[in-house]
């Protein structure tokens, strides 16, 4: 499931990388002082939360849509705030890395372009994860936890 795009979506994730490189020094952009210690944060942020995600799925973890009849969906970790941890690092890195040196046109063109690519991923990710995830997810957002209070399993504040 999901193999129409994923050429795409590798092909994509290597410009990326690419233009985070050729942009700055095509355009002779300065260092953007606060901005890009700030993205740099950022970037990091994302790497914690992308290894927080892949550690807690162990085994289960890899780049394409695999379903494993009988396997329970994991709902530890950062799964237990939101259905894709993971891609909300990928969107926050699709934001910082290319700020870190004033990739200003690489950081818009590029998350756009992401937020097209995710929504046919997550659609087909999640239709291939079938009844029992959708169970399990139904009250958990995609991308930005809820408050305490509105977060199934946990304390109100």
């Amino acid at each position: 499931m999901g193999q129409g795009h994923f050429r795409v979506m590798v092909l994509f994730h290597t410009a990326f990388l690419f233009a985070c490189a050729i942009e700055p020094l095509a355009l002779h952009r300065p260092f953007p002082g606060l901005l890009g210690y700030v993205s740099l944060a950022g970037a990091i942020a994302a790497q914690a939360l992308r290894y927080w995600a892949i550690s807690t799925l162990g085994e289960r973890w890899n780049t394409r849509i695999i379903f494993v009849p009988g396997a329970t969906p994991v709902t530890a970790g950062p799964y237990r705030y939101i259905r894709h941890p993971n891609y909300v690092a990928v969107i926050l890195e699709f934001i910082f890395l290319p700020l870190i040196h004033g990739g200003y046109l690489t950081a818009v063109a590029f998350s756009l372009g992401n937020a097209a690519l995710l929504y046919v991923r997550i659609r087909a990710e999640e239709q291939a994860l079938g009844a029992e995830y959708q169970q399990a997810f139904s009250q958990r957002p995609r991308f930005l936890p809820k408050s305490n209070s509105e977060t199934p399993g946990l304390p109100p504040p």
